[in-house]
């Protein structure tokens, strides 16, 4: 293995999992504190309209309509990373074409056609990556609700901007937060595959270099 592929493979590797080891934790705080939104405070425990403001405040920082966004583009920022290094990984010829582009789907395709074997890398990849089954209700929600989002690929980038590139269209926000606990289930879900596809990364970058 040449110095350069080998400076490629593990920049994306280190990288990618750092996006995904930081969404990770973000999610694993709102879990922790329960994803709380709509809360009652006695009004005596304050003499000012300020502290029971900071209160609240301190009290959902880690909750869905502060940090959903910005935890899941974390995510697919990581998994896109973390893509292309399984593809530098199972086959080096893949640098000679490196293409910085986003899109997903393409990449789960290749992954996909390299690691037909492993089906648990697969599965999760193909989770996040197009519009199936197995994608979350959460994100299918935003994409129904949203009709100038037509796929994950439109949703990823709805993580980055919050408006149609000319301006036209502000996307709607409202399904992926003030879920309480009802949006649990999902950050459990996704902290989980985060875990696993860290896992997979170490296990496959340590076998390709024995």
């Amino acid at each position: 293995m040449s110095n350069n592929t080998q400076i490629i493979n593990s920049s994306f590797l280190t990288l990618s999992q750092i996006y995904l080891n930081t969404a990770g934790n973000i999610l694993e705080q709102m879990i922790k504190n329960g994803n709380q939104w709509a809360l009652v405070f006695d009004g005596k425990e304050f003499n000012s309209e300020d502290k029971m403001w900071n209160k609240y405040s301190e009290a959902t920082k880690w909750s869905d309509f502060k940090i959903i966004i910005p935890a899941l583009f974390l995510f697919f920022h990581g998994l896109e990373l973390l893509s292309k290094c399984f593809l530098f990984l199972a086959d080096n010829t893949y640098i000679n074409t490196l293409d910085l582009n986003h899109n997903l789907e393409d990449l789960y395709n290749k992954v996909k056609e390299n690691y037909k074997n492993n089906s648990e890398l697969v599965n999760i990849i193909k989770k996040y990556s197009y519009l199936n089954q197995d994608t979350p209700s959460i994100i299918q929600d935003f994409i129904k609700i949203n009709p100038k989002i037509k796929d994950i690929q439109d949703f990823y980038q709805s993580l980055r901007y919050p408006s149609t590139k000319q301006l036209q269209t502000a996307y709607n926000y409202g399904p992926m937060k003030y879920k309480e606990k009802e949006g649990l289930p999902f950050a459990q879900e996704l902290k989980g595959d985060i875990g696993t596809l860290l896992i997979q990364s170490i296990k496959i970058y340590r076998a390709k270099q024995s």
